[in-house]
């Protein structure tokens, strides 16, 4: 149970970091999609059960702090993790960084393929009263997946330094 509350407490760090920091700055930051580099991460690291219920919980969470309809963001979270787990598990079995970059790739172009369907269902769902208009620009589509991919690869590499220092012992070291 502790480790439970303990794994849900940074599960809402980093959706109020993804929410109230990242989402509000400039430009190229902004684009940055913090639990999808973290879902990412941990399929690459072997840990499936529990990006499933990082992708689970923290979805559900984006979905009660953002603007997006409550459920779909879990839905495309679960989605991507089982879609990049099943690629992973199949075609990308070794973990070189040509893997990590395709994975995230095929992850942000999910996630970006799910956000445009839900805009583009919403009309015919007859759910709301809003005008929903949702432009495609190829442009920025590239923009984003190539600031997230430089991203997780950063992330890729701190999260390999940091359990390098915790298998060192030089972490907690007194």
């Amino acid at each position: 149970m502790k480790n439970f509350l303990f794994e849900f407490f940074k599960i809402c760090i980093v959706v109020i970091l993804q929410v109230s920091m990242i989402n509000v700055l400039f430009a190229p930051i902004n684009y940055i999609n913090f639990p999808i580099a973290i879902i990412i991460i941990y399929i690459f690291t072997g840990q499936y059960s529990r990006s499933l219920y990082w992708s689970f919980f923290i979805g559900l969470l984006l979905g009660l702090f953002t603007y997006n309809r409550f459920g779909i963001d879990a839905l495309t979270f679960l989605l991507i993790t089982i879609i990049l787990n099943i690629l992973f598990n199949n075609f990308f079995s070794n973990a070189s960084y040509v893997s990590l970059v395709i994975l995230g790739i095929i992850a942000h172009c999910i996630n970006i393929l799910m956000v445009w369907l839900f805009h583009l269902l919403i009309p015919f769902m007859r759910i709301t009263s809003m005008q929903y208009e949702y432009i495609i620009d190829f442009k920025l589509i590239l923009y984003q997946i190539f600031t997230n991919i430089i991203f997780i690869l950063f992330s890729y590499k701190l999260y390999l330094l940091y359990n390098s220092k915790i298998r060192r012992g030089s972490v907690y070291a007194k």
